[in-house]
């Protein structure tokens, strides 16, 4: 079992001191033979040889080397122990008491800060800054779903967000982002679609409920979106146009 510190230096200490002080080695040789300790030794064994330097003719008397020793014993064990050692000591009660309560601290405010931008994102709309964002969680929420059921209902939950998206950006005026938002539009239906298909196989009754859920939905988005065309300006029609065929693309397939 390695000894700890102090207790490691006195052995240094209790062994080289004497020689030391006799002159029968230096202490460059000490140094060189402890170099893990070198840097605590040198600075206590450089202290003994400056006042040895200036008491040529006091001796060294029985009790020196003894109290020597001591001194630098207590010297080293009142050192300022370092961030590095302070991490790894010994745990007390108290101290895993604090330090479990900060790491459910942490845990809780990552989570916290984690749901805000979940929720900030959900409202944002192509252009935003959390826009990316938005549709990063929504590829990670849909590969976490194992259930075919609970992915096609994503599917279709993420379509109205591209509908709704799209008449958000028109009624905002912001037709620089609306071509790409309707391509987004066309490839989230055909998602739907094809999960939809893939669900008949294996839940012939679920599949029939989720697409009349996404049939009702396409429906009224399509309604929606052609007020919108009847109200907007003329070089608004193209980018609703598109949209308005992906719909009811859609509406065709679910027919199929």
């Amino acid at each position: 079992m390695n000894m700890n510190r102090p207790t490691k230096i006195q052995s240094i200490v209790d062994k080289a001191l004497p020689d030391l002080l006799m002159g029968e080695t230096t202490l460059e040789a000490v140094m060189a033979a402890y170099p893990e300790q070198a840097e605590a030794l040198r600075p206590l064994l450089e202290s003994v040889l400056w006042v040895q330097a200036r008491q040529p003719d006091a001796g060294l008397g029985p009790g020196y080397l003894e109290t020597s020793r001591l001194r630098l014993i207590a010297a080293i064990a009142h050192q300022p122990i370092s961030k590095w050692h302070q991490f790894w000591r010994r745990p007390t009660p108290q101290r895993f008491a604090v330090q479990s309560f900060s790491f459910v601290l942490l845990i809780f405010s990552f989570v916290m800060v984690l749901n805000s931008l979940f929720l900030a994102a959900r409202l944002a709309i192509p252009g935003d800054f959390l826009y990316p964002t938005k549709l990063g969680f929504e590829a990670v929420q849909l590969a976490l779903t194992l259930d075919p059921p609970a992915a096609a209902r994503l599917q279709i939950e993420f379509t109205q967000h591209r509908t709704g998206e799209i008449v958000q950006l028109v009624l905002l005026d912001d037709y620089l982002h609306l071509p790409a938002t309707v391509n987004r539009l066309e490839v989230q239906i055909d998602r739907a679609v094809a999960d939809l298909d893939s669900l008949q196989v294996t839940d012939a009754a679920k599949a029939v409920e989720l697409a009349r859920s996404l049939e009702k939905l396409l429906t009224n988005e399509t309604f929606i979106m052609s007020l919108l065309r009847e109200t907007e300006p003329a070089f608004t029609y193209a980018g609703l146009n598109q949209a308005i065929q992906a719909t009811t693309s859609g509406l065709t397939a679910l027919q199929d």
